[in-house]
């Protein structure tokens, strides 16, 4: 995990500890199983059924909103005869309820006026909505909780589809009829089994961003629905995972959230708290002496860190946003060498999280050959992510035959939330 005695002597005492790939997987397979079951699992399992996406494209405009981790985007999508994707009128703002507390009222008021340049544009919207919900057989999905730093706690338990048609009714809207909600994960599933339809037993759409989750497809009946179907789209919600080993910063950090006691998986790796935890760290070490007197006068002057400072000081970037560069070259090698071994370190956790809930999918298909859609900045942008994930996926699964194909697919949720 790391070289540095000094800095392995500070981790061990606070708890933060390396991460065993199979325990975990084995972990979250266990909970999954469970959770197909019967509700109240970690993570909350929500089934929903398979879109049928080689069944014929949609032949009129759709409203898309992405509501999700930090951004909110809209567009209008179409396809094309050949089966080309045409977005138009795309707009990308912040996510509602970043900045204070909303009422659900306030909520969906702001929602309307975030597509309200798209009033009567299409008959249907589809909404891919990135927060625990449990979909409906009408395609409208009641919120389970938020995660992200989103705080809309009035909104918990409404229908969003329901409430958002109430409000554009109200508002002078009067050519949509249909209001379909998806996850994310599902979205970007959708994207990867329309992008490639040969030569895998099953596909996985898996999501590192500003938070983290995956869906897949269970061959199946699934208990704790009760119905006739064989085949479910399932959305694990896998952040939400609790049976976790949490360092005493993992701790402080969770109770310093807007949701204390949830999403513990998610604050331990996305993109949202990687910063926030790096920073405690950081701070730590400085106090208990790994660092020189002169590089924690300057690191005790940033307010925060974030994941692309991170990166940027990771990459050795020249780039005038690379605070952390600056501090270093005013101190001893030695304090570029620690912060490096640590930084590193928080990734690899990162790294093993996201091995382990794909290994955790994979085992619960049965598959031998998974097709993995990945979507989120936190996975693509970090430097050598996706390369450090493939490698421990292979060395972790080199006995089991299981073989992952991570792909990337251009405009992934947009295209695979218009496909729902």
């Amino acid at each position: 995990m790391c070289n540095s005695v000094e800095l392995k002597e500070f981790l061990n005492r606070h708890n933060f500890s390396d991460i065993s790939v199979q325990d975990l997987s084995n972990a979250l397979l266990k909970d999954m199983g469970l959770g197909l079951e019967k509700e109240n699992q970690s993570q909350q399992l929500m089934a929903v059924m398979p879109y049928q996406i080689n069944a014929g494209r949609p032949q009129e405009k759709i409203i898309v909103i992405d509501a999700g981790g930090t951004n909110f985007r809209s567009c209008l999508v179409e396809f094309s005869g050949d089966g080309s994707v045409i977005i138009s009128d795309e707009k990308k703002s912040s996510m509602i309820a970043l900045d204070r507390e909303y009422s659900k009222e306030e909520f969906f008021s702001a929602l309307e006026e975030k597509i309200s340049y798209l009033k009567n544009k299409a008959n249907e919207i589809h909404f891919c909505f990135s927060y625990a919900m449990k979909s409906l057989p009408d395609g409208d999905a009641e919120v389970l909780a938020f995660s992200k730093q989103v705080k809309a706690p009035e909104v918990v338990g409404s229908l969003i589809g329901k409430e958002l048609l109430q409000v554009l009714t109200q508002k002078g809207w009067t050519t949509v009829n249909k209001i379909k909600l998806i996850n994310d994960t599902v979205a970007c599933l959708l994207a990867g089994l329309s992008h490639n339809t040969q030569g895998f037993d099953d596909y996985m759409g898996f999501i590192l961003g500003t938070g983290i989750n995956n869906a897949y497809i269970e061959k199946g009946a699934v208990g704790k629905l009760q119905d006739t179907l064989r085949e479910h789209i399932v959305v694990c919600e896998c952040g939400m995972f609790k049976e976790v080993p949490l360092s005493d910063f993992d701790l402080t950090l969770d109770k310093q959230s807007t949701n204390p006691g949830q999403s513990l998986l998610e604050k331990m790796c996305s993109g949202v708290y990687i910063g926030k935890l790096a920073w405690m760290i950081t701070n730590g070490a400085c106090k208990e002496g790994l660092f020189s007197a002169a590089f924690a006068r300057q690191f005790e002057m940033l307010p925060e860190l974030s994941a692309f400072q991170i990166d940027l000081f990771l990459t050795d970037s020249n780039e005038r946003g690379n605070i952390l560069e600056t501090i270093c070259r005013q101190s001893p090698a030695s304090d570029r060498q620690i912060l490096t071994e640590l930084f590193k370190t928080i990734i690899m956790r990162s790294a093993k999280i996201t091995a382990s809930v794909i290994i955790a999918t994979a085992k619960q298909t049965g598959t031998k050959n998974m097709c993995v859609t990945c979507n989120g900045s936190t996975f693509w942008k970090t430097t050598n992510f996706k390369e450090t994930v493939e490698t421990i996926l292979k060395e972790e699964t080199k006995n089991s035959g299981i073989r992952f194909t991570i792909i990337k697919v251009e405009n992934d949720i947009t295209v695979g939330t218009a496909l729902a």
